[in-house]
């Protein structure tokens, strides 16, 4: 009499593992979803360009944001701690020519530095937590003081705080200006004698675009002081 072959699927073994199978498939799923989710919050956490301060460390959070752009090589424009506000000068960069600059992320901003003459500013603000003030384009400040109102001055404030980092790009313009297509530097450039005796500049400064990613690298750098 012939021996039937050993159906292992029926063994008991068998069966334990296949029914474990799908157990450890959860595990490992919700394992890949929580890392997922805590790689997520700490990509959001990075690309903000704000951050929260209690009211007893607004010394320190100021003095950070100062320090951090100083590090970073702008020239502080204004300091006024009672308003929460910082700003520096534009500073300029070259893009690919000047690989010690970091203001770049990408590679087209590295080309767009490179081929025209470009430079950032920094605007931080520290406000109540509860105002809500929208961002408007071209680094202009959007929120309006309510008519009557005191200035609040942060030094002596106990309410918790909301830290904005801004940087906005500007582009000098020339007149007149003749890229040369094959070497940029044999670019010429013609001059307007009217605008000489008009008094009008031979150059001139619009912003052109906001850099938020590098304006959260600095809020980063910011929270990394802090210890955030």
């Amino acid at each position: 009499m012939a021996r039937r072959p050993h159906d292992r699927s029926r063994s008991p073994d068998h069966a334990r593992r296949g029914r474990s199978r799908p157990r450890w498939a959860g595990i490992l799923a919700t394992g890949v979803a929580c890392l997922a989710g805590a790689l997520g919050g700490c990509a959001s956490r990075a690309n903000s360009i704000e951050f929260g301060v209690q009211p007893d460390r607004y010394a320190t959070a100021f003095d950070a944001a100062r320090d951090v752009l100083i590090e970073a090589r702008f020239e502080i424009d204004r300091v006024d701690a009672a308003a929460g506000v910082i700003t520096t000068h534009p500073k300029p960069s070259v893009g690919l020519l000047a690989p010690w600059d970091d203001e770049q992320t990408t590679l087209v901003q590295e080309m767009g530095d490179a081929t025209s003459t470009q430079r950032r500013r920094v605007r931080v603000t520290f406000e109540p937590a509860a105002v809500d003030r929208p961002r408007e384009a071209r680094g202009q400040a959007g929120f309006t003081p309510v008519a009557g109102a005191a200035p609040l001055d942060l030094r002596s404030s106990d309410v918790a705080l909301t830290a904005r980092v801004e940087v906005y790009v500007e582009r000098v313009r020339r007149p007149g200006t003749r890229l040369e297509t094959e070497s940029i530097r044999q670019s010429s450039q013609t001059l307007d004698p009217s605008l000489r005796s008009r008094g009008m500049a031979l150059e001139y400064t619009t912003t052109v675009d906001s850099d938020d990613a590098f304006a959260a690298r600095l809020a980063e750098r910011m929270r990394e002081r802090l210890g955030q």
